[in-house]
């Protein structure tokens, strides 16, 4: 079955630049995407392809030539290379994918909520309450005028929430050289860019801290007390959670 949506995938690719009339090189040039991986994916030839995040780019563009559904063509991609028993972060970036819109309308139900406690809360502490109190302070003649401003004071000092801290803070440091580096924060926010000598990224997150660097070998992570070194060589991903962390080497 694997194999079979591998082959689909490849001929999709393949028939639909044939419908067009256009060879290898003209399809390069139009959609600005490399011959090689072009030919690669035709071919079923995986192993030459970049990293899933450059894929993610070059089909994108692929299907907006050949006017294919982008994301169909994505999930035909991932689950064919899943299949193959490809890297595990793979995985991860699809499932993130998939749980995003969910979890953006949790957020967004969340925010509401919110505002609207606030709301009754206030009218409740910062209007009704202290209307009140002044008016049965007013109708009482055996309260002077000091007590009735002390009682309007008291009443209308706000109340101050507690901040919740962040439970997963890092500083990430590049030694002798720079560092291309993806991050997603919480599972939704996410950030990518170049960690260079003297500009230290700093990280705070809450529940997870989803790290994947191109260059781990001149990179060193400072957790509270504890200094990482990372041993590889070869890009790889770090998974921090407030109990522990995970090196995925790739």
């Amino acid at each position: 079955m694997a194999e079979n949506l591998c082959e689909k995938l490849a001929d999709l690719l393949r028939k639909k630049r044939e419908q067009l009339n256009l060879s290898v090189e003209e399809v390069s040039k139009k959609a600005g995407v490399p011959s090689s991986v072009i030919d690669a994916l035709e071919n079923k030839r995986w192993s030459e392809l970049p990293e899933p995040i450059y894929i993610k780019g070059f089909l994108k563009k692929l299907s907006k030539l050949y006017k294919l559904n982008e994301e169909e063509i994505m999930d035909m991609f991932y689950r064919c290379r899943l299949s193959q028993g490809a890297s595990p972060q793979i995985e991860g970036i699809v499932i993130k994918k998939k749980d995003r819109k969910a979890k953006l309308s949790i957020l967004i139900v969340f925010i509401f909520f919110v505002i609207f406690a606030f709301g009754i809360f206030s009218y409740l502490y910062l209007v009704k309450i202290p209307h009140e109190t002044v008016k049965k302070a007013s109708s009482n003649t055996t309260m002077n005028t000091t007590s009735v401003n002390k009682t309007e004071a008291s009443v209308a000092e706000p109340v101050k929430s507690p901040v919740k801290e962040p439970s997963i803070k890092l500083k990430i440091k590049a030694k002798g050289g720079k560092s291309w580096y993806l991050l997603v924060v919480d599972d939704l926010k996410r950030s990518q860019g170049f960690i260079e000598p003297g500009k230290p990224l700093d990280v705070s997150c809450y529940k997870s801290c989803y790290i994947k660097l191109g260059n781990p070998s001149v990179i060193e992570i400072l957790k509270g007390d504890e200094r990482i070194l990372l041993p590889f060589v070869k890009p790889c991903a770090l998974l921090f959670t407030p109990q522990a962390f995970k090196i995925l080497a790739k």
